[in-house]
């Protein structure tokens, strides 16, 4: 999933003022939030430390409350926000979560450290809709104080990645959410000794049916190193349709892990540097089990400039996979380096701000592997100018997107439905535009549009890697007015149709 390309409004106080102020004292993430292209006030941009896959899932075992966050900041009318985070020596990682204001809660992709500056551009977020259910138990008793997730699924289209809203259920059973995604919502729930089967591809409104708390059997057993060597510290949880809690091994690699549903499953066994164990076929038993730690598998290699090969250092490397997000940094010489990491199947990205973000799905890395993947960046390309109608009045709101000359019509048409456009830019209000970021190419059609008025391109455009293009104009001209009513197959009108 690629972050959208980096843009700063001209007419942004916020923005300006910065640029001004020189190099900032502090760790700076600049950005600007649209729902249904237009400006969203209220969100609270957080910045919360990043934690590695084991470090959650050790805090997740020990019963341990989140990291506090490191500053937030709530976006003004024109939807902006700039997150000051105080920089210290190591910089700290950390990731910016958005909430509140009536969106859905999300986090942008990646990390950042306290001693960086980035200019996210444009994000769009989600208006959040309401979505209630029950637990209860099987004889039909409310269940009261369990511990309910809501997870707004991957793939949501917007950029952005999914986060976890937490809520309790009351004495009636009764929970609710209120920014849950219109449908593509997972629900789980977790109580002590019980297993509730979580429920995928929810519809916000009301759940029609309670979830069902069910008795769970356990899993007891030792996570060894060797024959002679216990495993301690080591996390443990079983993974079938859902996931128990992780839960922890003693200083004799012991562990008892509760909430275990009927059937069979996957035993994983978590060592971070120590290795990893998996144990299929798994199920409830009184009976112990023994699991050996083997190596974690390895993903290495170099970031490199795509033009002339020369390495890019301090580029933010994350792969993001089943059980969590992993992040490091090209040295000076371009080498990257994620090790003793569980294997699986991997997202992995490449980023740095003055390259496109370059991206790969699907990189498998077995156990014990040492999996090597280079990463070539290439220079990003920036516009500049202001969108304009027939009679020279700025445009607010204008949609700006860049795609390749060649097509146009309903081949651009469908390009743009498919992602295959890259958004560009939203006009501001004085019809200005700047984006960087951009996909380079020698024959690009920057093309323009807005409700009011027929769409407007500008052909032919050379933009190779690290170009920086300003002075742009683009003009709009009134449209003819359209209107309708879109019905469905029983005569009823269908909302949000596009």
């Amino acid at each position: 999933m690629r972050r959208p390309a980096s843009i700063v409004l001209v007419a942004s106080v916020s923005f300006s003022t910065i640029l001004a102020a020189g190099t900032a004292l502090s760790g700076e993430i600049r950005g600007r939030l649209l729902a249904d292209d237009r400006p969203v006030s209220g969100v609270a941009a957080v910045a919360v430390p990043w934690e590695t896959p084991f470090e959650e899932a050790r805090r997740e075992a020990r019963r341990q409350a989140a990291p506090s966050p490191l500053a937030s900041v709530t976006t003004g009318a024109d939807g902006v926000f700039v997150l000051s985070v105080a920089g210290g020596v190591p910089a700290r990682e950390f990731r910016v979560r958005l909430e509140g204001g009536g969106v859905v809660t999300a986090v942008v992709p990646g990390t950042f450290d306290t001693q960086e500056t980035e200019d996210l551009g444009d994000l769009a977020v989600v208006k959040g809709a309401r979505l209630a259910g029950r637990v209860e138990t099987e004889q039909g008793t409310p269940l009261a104080g369990a511990e309910v997730l809501l997870v707004s699924s991957r793939g949501r289209g917007d950029g952005l990645e999914p986060s976890v809203q937490k809520t309790k259920s009351g004495p009636d059973g009764a929970f609710r959410f209120d920014f849950a995604l219109p449908d593509r919502n997972e629900v789980s729930v977790r109580a002590d000794g019980l297993w509730i089967q979580p429920l995928s591809n929810v519809r916000a409104g009301a759940i029609p049916s309670p979830m069902i708390a069910r008795a769970a059997g356990s899993i007891v057993g030792t996570i060894r190193k060797s024959r002679q060597t216990p495993a301690a510290g080591v996390l443990v949880r079983f993974e079938a349709l859902g996931k128990t809690r992780w839960v922890e091994t003693g200083a004799d690699g012991s562990f008892v892990l509760k909430e275990v549903p009927a059937g069979t499953g996957t035993l994983l066994a978590d060592g971070g540097d120590a290795g990893f164990a998996e144990i299929l076929g798994a199920r409830a038993s009184a009976n112990p089990v023994t699991a050996y730690l083997t190596p974690g598998a390895r993903l290495e290699g170099r970031v490199v400039n795509a033009v002339n090969g020369k390495p890019v250092p301090r580029a933010k490397v994350t792969a993001l996979g089943p059980r969590g997000l992993l992040s490091t940094r090209s040295g000076a010489d371009g080498r990257y380096l994620l090790r003793n990491f569980v294997p699986g199947r991997f997202q992995v990205r490449g980023d740095e701000p003055r390259y496109t973000p370059w991206e790969k799905s699907g990189v498998v890395v077995r156990a014990g592997e040492i999996r090597k993947l280079d990463l070539p960046l290439t220079p990003g390309v920036s516009i500049s100018g202001t969108v304009i109608d027939e009679n020279g009045a700025p445009v607010a709101r204008a949609k700006g997107s860049l795609g390749p000359a060649t097509q146009t019509g309903i081949r651009s048409f469908l390009r743009g439905l498919a992602g295959q456009e890259e958004a560009a830019f939203v006009s501001a209000s004085n019809g200005a535009f700047r984006a960087s970021r951009l996909r380079s190419g020698d024959n690009l059609r920057l093309t323009v549009n807005h409700p009011s008025y027929e769409a407007g391109a500008l052909a032919g455009l050379k933009l190779l890697p690290g170009t920086v293009r300003s002075g742009l104009t683009v003009v709009l001209r009134q449209g003819m007015v359209l209107s309708g009513i879109v019905k469905d197959e029983k005569q009823e009108g269908v909302p949000g149709a596009e």
